[in-house]
């Protein structure tokens, strides 16, 4: 049991960097033609709609549950859940937006602004830290 825990994780953090590893290579080299299987989804932003950009940077990313992943965008003070799919046509895998949700308390005020600069989450909730400017009392 003990050598059966510990390689299985030694094996998600191989898992992890290799993920890392392939998402940081498609980005810099894309591929052509169908991807190997592997165990990871990764989603090139430029190709979608309504897509995050600069400098709209991604300030936190959590696993929600297996293969949802939850992230934070600063500008748009967003938090997007992510789903890896099946395709149904293609084989292998996509990453599927699956929901956004605006967490600026003031966005439809123009006296303040908010930028997200931090998220959390546990079992229940989860937490956004907010650096607000303008005339708060």
């Amino acid at each position: 049991e003990e050598m059966r825990h510990a390689f299985t994780g030694h094996y998600q953090v191989v898992r992890d960097v290799t993920a890392i590893k392939e998402a940081l290579s498609a980005l810099v080299i894309p591929r052509r033609g169908p991807p190997e299987e592997i165990e990871m989804v990764y989603q090139v932003f430029s190709t979608r709609r309504k897509a995050p950009t600069e400098p709209n940077a991604c300030v936190a990313m959590e696993v929600w549950s297996p293969n949802k992943t939850i992230a934070a965008y600063s500008q748009d003070c967003t938090i997007r859940l992510f789903k890896a799919v099946e395709k149904s046509e293609k084989g292998g895998r996509a990453c599927r937006e699956l929901i956004s949700v605006c967490v600026d308390p003031y966005r439809k005020t123009k006296k303040h602004t908010a930028r997200l600069v931090a998220m959390g989450l546990d079992n229940d909730k989860i937490g956004c830290l907010l650096h607000v400017q303008g005339g708060i009392r």
